[in-house]
């Protein structure tokens, strides 16, 4: 059983809907959320969950679900999860300054978006029926939310949806041969509507994977196909071929690299994209206690009716991480984005006696570069950060 308390003096309001969501902060909340799991001998469970965020100013979010797994056989488990919602919304519009977005309504026309003091239940449900082998694996899978639930205490950006998706695969492995050491691959089917019975969306994804024994090196391909309803729009035809490659040559050294190509949605501009991506990462171990992770990714598209182009990004990232002691470490993140002109610079203390006794104090710093046409400053400027620390102690009894 764990119970946790919460006091929080500038809260985020997620409000979720089914292609789009807002984030608005709203003041001073108070959160608590327990956990309890019994196990049912090996493998199976049942569960319980209650979260509550109540707000100073008014409104609140409540969540109670219950959960189990159940092994039926040595390699067949099933799971479920029930969820109920209750939202007393926040009275107060003016959260987001958008007229046309307040006035949108929302579970056929029950409710409008905006923030004006409503009360309205949700529901959640997820059902998966599994078998797995040594050699293969298949399960199916069916879920939904309602379009009236929020989980004020947790990270649900979207709803009114129903998924159903299947999935199989299996391994081959070859304990004799001295260049292969396994193939495996998998394929995975879903479609997902809304609950007016919408059809949103479908895909296929297909995808394989050869592990050498040279190197620990592995390569994996994916090609995936899907249609989609977006925002009014018929998306049919949408790919996404993908290839990627690891390997570890010696024992302080290892990098890869990944390329794909298709045609994806552009969702800012409502058009179908030629999208490539591609990347490469290292990571270098020069002593024992340090590593030096380094990535560079880019991703580009242009629409593929006119050949405009739409967007470009590269995001040069290191992590720089030191193990000082056997307690003390620290990591240093320092990470470049061309399509924002920004400079982010993350550094974290860790003191860790346990896996949960552990004490952190980090910060955050982004630094852009200003115009004086558009900011009124010139130049490269601090204009976020952020402290933080956490202290965790286990208390055995």
């Amino acid at each position: 059983m764990a119970y946790l308390s919460a006091y929080d003096e500038h809260s985020v309001i997620i409000l979720p809907f089914e292609e789009m969501s807002w984030f608005v902060e709203n003041g001073t909340s108070v959160s608590n959320v327990l956990r309890f799991r019994h196990d049912l001998g090996e493998a199976s469970h049942i569960g319980l969950v209650a979260t509550d965020r109540r707000f100073d100013s008014g409104g609140s979010g409540t969540l109670v679900g219950v959960d189990g797994q159940i092994r039926l056989s040595a390699s067949n488990t099933a799971q479920v999860q029930l969820l109920a919602t209750h939202t007393e919304e926040v009275d107060n519009p003016a959260l987001v300054p958008d007229s046309s977005f307040n006035v949108t309504r929302f579970d056929r026309g029950r409710h409008t978006a905006g923030l004006d003091g409503e009360s309205f239940w949700g529901h959640g449900l997820f059902a998966e029926l599994e078998h797995s082998t040594g050699d293969y694996w298949a399960d199916v899978e069916y879920s939904e939310l309602s379009p009236t639930f929020r989980a004020d205490n947790g990270f649900e950006p979207s709803n009114n949806r129903r998924m159903a998706s299947s999935d199989i695969g299996g391994i081959v492995r070859f304990d004799n041969s001295t260049i292969l050491e396994n193939i495996n691959g998998n394929v995975n089917a879903t479609r997902k509507w809304n609950f007016d019975n919408v059809q949103k969306d479908e895909w296929i994804n297909a995808s394989v994977e050869a592990k050498f024994r040279a190197a620990q090196t592995g390569i994996h391909s994916q090609y995936m196909a899907s249609n989609e309803l977006f925002r009014g729009i018929h998306f049919n035809g949408i790919w996404l071929v993908h290839t990627c490659l690891s390997t570890q040559p010696g024992g302080s050294l290892s990098f890869g690299g990944n390329i794909d190509y298709g045609h994806r949605i552009a969702r800012r501009d409502l058009v179908m994209g030629k999208e490539k991506t591609y990347g490469v990462w290292a990571d270098i171990r020069p002593i024992d206690r340090m590593l030096i992770s380094s990535s560079y990714s880019y991703v580009s598209s242009d629409d593929l009716e006119t050949d405009e182009h739409l967007f470009s990004q590269s995001v040069f990232r290191s992590t720089l991480s030191l193990q000082m002691s056997r307690e003390f470490s620290l990591r240093l993140i320092t990470q470049y984005n061309d399509r924002y002109d920004t400079w982010d610079v993350d550094p974290l203390l860790t003191y860790r006696i346990n896996s949960l006794t552990v004490f952190y104090i980090g910060s955050t710093h982004r630094y852009s570069d200003l115009t004086i046409i558009d900011d009124g400053r010139d130049g490269w400027t601090l204009t976020d950060r952020q402290y933080f620390l956490k202290l965790q102690y286990l208390f055995r009894i």
